[in-house]
Protein backbone atom coordinates (compact mmCIF):
# COMPACT_ATOMS: atom_id res chain seq x y z
CA UNK A 1 0.00 0.00 0.00
CA UNK A 2 1.07 3.61 -0.92
CA UNK A 3 1.68 6.51 1.62
CA UNK A 4 -1.74 7.69 0.09
CA UNK A 5 -4.14 4.66 1.42
CA UNK A 6 -3.86 3.36 -2.37
CA UNK A 7 -2.33 -0.13 -3.29
CA UNK A 8 0.13 -0.31 -6.64
CA UNK A 9 -0.85 -3.47 -8.96
CA UNK A 10 2.24 -4.32 -11.30
CA UNK A 11 1.51 -3.72 -14.91
CA UNK A 12 2.97 -4.24 -18.12
CA UNK A 13 4.32 -1.09 -19.82
CA UNK A 14 2.17 1.07 -21.86
CA UNK A 15 2.65 1.05 -25.48
CA UNK A 16 4.00 4.02 -27.44
CA UNK A 17 6.19 4.58 -23.55
CA UNK A 18 9.61 4.73 -23.07
CA UNK A 19 11.04 2.29 -20.35
CA UNK A 20 12.79 4.62 -18.01
CA UNK A 21 16.29 3.88 -16.96
CA UNK A 22 17.25 2.63 -13.49
CA UNK A 23 15.18 0.26 -11.05
CA UNK A 24 11.63 0.97 -11.31
CA UNK A 25 8.81 -0.54 -12.14
CA UNK A 26 5.16 0.25 -13.78
CA UNK A 27 1.89 0.41 -11.55
CA UNK A 28 -1.56 0.92 -11.60
CA UNK A 29 -3.67 2.43 -8.55
CA UNK A 30 -6.06 1.60 -7.29
CA UNK A 31 -7.53 2.70 -4.59
CA UNK A 32 -11.25 1.50 -2.70
CA UNK A 33 -13.97 2.24 -0.01
CA UNK A 34 -16.75 0.84 1.15
CA UNK A 35 -18.67 3.76 2.38
CA UNK A 36 -22.06 3.37 0.22
CA UNK A 37 -21.26 0.40 -1.68
CA UNK A 38 -18.12 -0.17 -3.82
CA UNK A 39 -16.24 3.17 -5.29
CA UNK A 40 -13.03 2.02 -7.20
CA UNK A 41 -10.65 4.25 -9.00
CA UNK A 42 -7.81 3.16 -11.75
CA UNK A 43 -4.98 5.67 -12.67
CA UNK A 44 -3.57 4.53 -15.85
CA UNK A 45 0.01 2.91 -15.82
CA UNK A 46 2.69 4.72 -14.11
CA UNK A 47 6.22 4.07 -13.49
CA UNK A 48 7.14 4.13 -9.80
CA UNK A 49 11.11 4.36 -9.41
CA UNK A 50 12.57 1.55 -6.58
CA UNK A 51 12.25 -1.40 -5.97
CA UNK A 52 9.24 -3.51 -6.46
CA UNK A 53 7.29 -4.72 -3.12
CA UNK A 54 7.88 -8.21 -2.83
CA UNK A 55 3.90 -9.36 -3.20
CA UNK A 56 0.50 -7.13 -3.63
CA UNK A 57 -1.64 -7.86 -0.44
CA UNK A 58 -5.64 -6.98 -1.17
CA UNK A 59 -8.31 -8.14 1.32
CA UNK A 60 -11.17 -10.28 -0.50
CA UNK A 61 -13.34 -7.29 0.08
CA UNK A 62 -11.21 -5.13 -2.21
CA UNK A 63 -10.28 -7.47 -4.88
CA UNK A 64 -14.17 -7.70 -5.07
CA UNK A 65 -14.32 -3.95 -5.50
CA UNK A 66 -11.87 -4.54 -8.09
CA UNK A 67 -13.63 -6.97 -10.18
CA UNK A 68 -17.08 -5.37 -9.63
CA UNK A 69 -15.39 -2.52 -11.51
CA UNK A 70 -14.23 -4.44 -14.49
CA UNK A 71 -17.38 -6.31 -15.21
CA UNK A 72 -18.34 -6.06 -18.72
CA UNK A 73 -22.15 -5.68 -18.36
CA UNK A 74 -24.29 -5.70 -21.31
CA UNK A 75 -26.86 -3.59 -22.58
CA UNK A 76 -30.31 -4.86 -23.39
CA UNK A 77 -31.73 -4.58 -27.04
CA UNK A 78 -35.56 -3.83 -26.81
CA UNK A 79 -37.52 -6.15 -28.60
CA UNK A 80 -41.40 -5.42 -29.51
CA UNK A 81 -44.06 -7.24 -31.69
CA UNK A 82 -45.56 -4.99 -33.45
CA UNK A 83 -41.87 -3.50 -33.61
CA UNK A 84 -42.90 -0.13 -35.02
CA UNK A 85 -46.53 0.66 -35.48
CA UNK A 86 -49.28 -0.95 -33.68
CA UNK A 87 -53.09 -0.05 -32.78
CA UNK A 88 -54.81 0.92 -29.99
CA UNK A 89 -55.65 -1.83 -28.23
CA UNK A 90 -53.98 -4.77 -29.30
CA UNK A 91 -51.55 -5.57 -26.99
CA UNK A 92 -47.95 -5.16 -28.01
CA UNK A 93 -44.91 -8.10 -26.81
CA UNK A 94 -42.11 -6.85 -24.94
CA UNK A 95 -38.98 -8.92 -24.32
CA UNK A 96 -34.90 -8.06 -24.31
CA UNK A 97 -31.46 -9.70 -25.35
CA UNK A 98 -28.23 -9.80 -23.14
CA UNK A 99 -30.45 -12.01 -20.46
CA UNK A 100 -27.50 -13.83 -18.69
CA UNK A 101 -25.09 -13.63 -16.09
CA UNK A 102 -21.50 -12.29 -16.77
CA UNK A 103 -18.36 -12.60 -14.39
CA UNK A 104 -14.92 -11.26 -13.28
CA UNK A 105 -12.56 -12.63 -11.52
CA UNK A 106 -9.54 -10.06 -9.71
CA UNK A 107 -6.64 -12.04 -8.49
CA UNK A 108 -3.30 -10.52 -6.04
CA UNK A 109 -0.67 -12.29 -3.96
CA UNK A 110 -2.60 -15.36 -4.06
CA UNK A 111 -6.28 -14.62 -3.70
CA UNK A 112 -8.90 -14.92 -6.17
CA UNK A 113 -12.26 -13.25 -6.17
CA UNK A 114 -15.22 -13.39 -8.74
CA UNK A 115 -17.79 -11.56 -9.11
CA UNK A 116 -20.69 -12.32 -10.95
CA UNK A 117 -23.68 -9.70 -11.90
CA UNK A 118 -27.14 -11.50 -12.84
CA UNK A 119 -29.98 -9.84 -14.34
CA UNK A 120 -33.15 -10.14 -11.40
CA UNK A 121 -35.88 -7.89 -13.54
CA UNK A 122 -37.18 -5.72 -16.06
CA UNK A 123 -38.32 -2.13 -15.80
CA UNK A 124 -40.28 -0.74 -18.78
CA UNK A 125 -41.64 2.64 -18.73
CA UNK A 126 -43.35 3.83 -21.39
CA UNK A 127 -44.13 7.57 -22.45
CA UNK A 128 -48.07 7.01 -22.41
CA UNK A 129 -47.12 6.83 -19.07
CA UNK A 130 -47.42 2.57 -18.12
CA UNK A 131 -44.75 1.59 -16.20
CA UNK A 132 -44.24 -2.39 -15.85
CA UNK A 133 -41.83 -4.58 -13.97
CA UNK A 134 -41.25 -8.21 -15.34
CA UNK A 135 -39.51 -10.65 -13.44
CA UNK A 136 -37.91 -12.20 -16.33
CA UNK A 137 -36.63 -10.85 -20.25
CA UNK A 138 -40.13 -11.43 -21.68
CA UNK A 139 -41.05 -13.70 -24.59
CA UNK A 140 -40.27 -13.45 -28.02
CA UNK A 141 -43.29 -13.51 -30.47
CA UNK A 142 -43.46 -16.32 -32.76
CA UNK A 143 -44.69 -16.29 -36.30
CA UNK A 144 -48.15 -18.13 -35.87
CA UNK A 145 -49.38 -17.05 -33.07
CA UNK A 146 -52.54 -15.19 -32.78
CA UNK A 147 -51.81 -11.79 -33.35
CA UNK A 148 -54.30 -10.71 -30.39
CA UNK A 149 -53.20 -12.85 -27.67
CA UNK A 150 -51.39 -10.75 -25.14
CA UNK A 151 -47.81 -11.83 -24.03
CA UNK A 152 -47.59 -14.25 -20.86
CA UNK A 153 -45.55 -12.48 -18.64
CA UNK A 154 -44.06 -9.30 -20.52
CA UNK A 155 -46.31 -6.57 -22.23
CA UNK A 156 -48.24 -3.96 -22.60
CA UNK A 157 -51.75 -2.55 -24.07
CA UNK A 158 -51.95 1.23 -25.36
CA UNK A 159 -55.59 2.88 -24.66
CA UNK A 160 -54.54 5.96 -26.04
CA UNK A 161 -52.98 6.76 -29.81
CA UNK A 162 -49.42 8.62 -29.88
CA UNK A 163 -50.77 11.39 -32.33
CA UNK A 164 -49.67 13.91 -30.03
CA UNK A 165 -46.28 12.81 -29.24
CA UNK A 166 -42.88 14.28 -30.14
CA UNK A 167 -42.62 12.49 -33.50
CA UNK A 168 -46.11 10.63 -33.35
CA UNK A 169 -44.55 7.99 -31.48
CA UNK A 170 -44.05 6.83 -27.48
CA UNK A 171 -40.89 6.06 -26.26
CA UNK A 172 -40.49 2.80 -24.72
CA UNK A 173 -37.24 2.25 -22.06
CA UNK A 174 -36.61 -1.17 -20.63
CA UNK A 175 -33.49 -0.76 -17.78
CA UNK A 176 -32.51 -4.05 -17.01
CA UNK A 177 -31.44 -4.71 -12.77
CA UNK A 178 -28.38 -6.79 -12.05
CA UNK A 179 -28.17 -8.26 -8.69
CA UNK A 180 -24.01 -8.31 -7.95
CA UNK A 181 -22.43 -11.04 -5.77
CA UNK A 182 -18.63 -12.11 -5.07
CA UNK A 183 -17.07 -15.18 -3.96
CA UNK A 184 -13.65 -15.88 -3.09
CA UNK A 185 -10.92 -17.03 -0.27
CA UNK A 186 -13.36 -18.21 1.91
CA UNK A 187 -15.84 -14.73 1.92
CA UNK A 188 -18.96 -14.00 -0.09
CA UNK A 189 -20.84 -10.66 -0.14
CA UNK A 190 -23.06 -8.45 -2.66
CA UNK A 191 -23.09 -5.17 -3.45
CA UNK A 192 -24.99 -2.54 -4.91
CA UNK A 193 -27.32 -3.39 -7.76
CA UNK A 194 -26.41 -2.30 -10.80
CA UNK A 195 -28.65 -1.49 -14.33
CA UNK A 196 -28.31 -0.86 -17.66
CA UNK A 197 -31.10 0.27 -20.03
CA UNK A 198 -32.07 0.91 -24.04
CA UNK A 199 -34.94 2.60 -25.36
CA UNK A 200 -37.03 2.51 -28.72
CA UNK A 201 -40.10 4.47 -30.24
CA UNK A 202 -43.99 3.15 -31.51
CA UNK A 203 -46.49 4.40 -33.46
CA UNK A 204 -49.88 3.70 -32.00
CA UNK A 205 -52.64 4.47 -34.48
CA UNK A 206 -56.47 4.13 -33.77
CA UNK A 207 -57.75 1.51 -35.22
CA UNK A 208 -60.40 3.89 -37.31
CA UNK A 209 -57.16 5.98 -38.95
CA UNK A 210 -56.15 2.70 -41.26
CA UNK A 211 -57.19 3.31 -44.70
CA UNK A 212 -58.15 0.15 -46.13
CA UNK A 213 -58.80 1.02 -49.82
Amino acid sequence: MGGDGCYYKPTKRPAGRKQPKGRGGWYERVCTNSGNGWNTQFGGPQWIPGNPPKKIELSPQELAAIAVEQLAIPAPRVVMNPRAVTLVGVPVWWWVTAWAPVSKTASAGGVRVTATASPVRVVWSSSDGAQITCTGPGTPWRAGTDPTAASPDCGHTFTRSSATQPGRRFTVTATMVWQVRWRGAGHSGTVNDLSTSDSTRIRVLESQAINTS
